[in-house]
């Protein structure tokens, strides 16, 4: 089981996973701010437990964070699962428009495990669905997975939200998503995680080639 899975629960039990994540937010701002001042704009996402939701002032480690390292709300994705925007969608529902009006983008992750419909999370302000890598990896051979992951596609676009795929291994696999014209695709077929410094060379690499496929 990966690690942030394991510990996660245990520092909400402890009651510390508001000071994780204040700390991770303030890194993540202060990176994606330095990336930009260097010339490579990247926006990068935070995963939001559900106590940071229900339980903490998250606009105002958020706004602290922008002010301190000079951010811009456009250098922050804040995710969330589907079960923890569940929990209680009237306190989700005031924290995202508010985070949506200061211009930061919020994302639903994990969509499809918490078994609430569409029509339902479109009541918040998100612009982002993840589908979980539980349908996408073996959407090939799972007649019902590549069934619901089809849909979801389909019906987050008419709602007007981007969809990303989470967890394809293989290159078939990305072409089927291609194919059923998900927006974003993320996952070990592509790159696994690699420290900032490695980051850097591959972002400078993609914006070279974006910029002569432009020319």
């Amino acid at each position: 089981m990966p690690l942030p899975t394991t510990m996660a629960p245990l520092l909400e039990r402890a009651g510390l996973i508001s000071r994780l994540t204040e700390y991770v937010l303030n890194e993540a701002v202060r990176i994606a701010a330095g990336l930009r001042r260097d010339g490579l704009p990247t926006c990068l996402s935070v995963n939001i437990s559900a106590v940071d939701l229900l339980e903490t002032d998250l606009y105002r480690v958020v706004l602290q964070a922008l002010e301190k390292y000079q951010g811009r709300p456009e250098d922050l994705r804040l995710e969330m699962t589907e079960t923890s925007v569940i929990s209680d969608p009237e306190k989700v529902s005031e924290v995202v428009a508010r985070l949506a009006e200061m211009g930061v983008e919020c994302s639903i992750d994990d969509f499809g495990v918490g078994f609430s419909s569409m029509s339902y999370l479109r009541q918040f302000a998100v612009r982002e669905i993840k589908i979980d890598r539980s349908f996408v990896t073996d959407m090939l051979e799972e007649d019902a997975h590549y069934a619901i992951v089809r849909a979801v596609i389909a019906l987050a676009h008419e709602l007007n939200m981007t969809v990303v795929a989470e967890g394809p291994e293989d290159n078939d696999t990305v072409k089927a998503l291609m194919d059923l014209g998900c927006d974003r695709i993320q996952g070990y077929v592509f790159s696994r995680p690699v420290p900032l410094s490695a980051f850097y060379d591959i972002r400078t690499r993609t914006l070279a080639v974006g910029d002569r496929l432009e020319a």
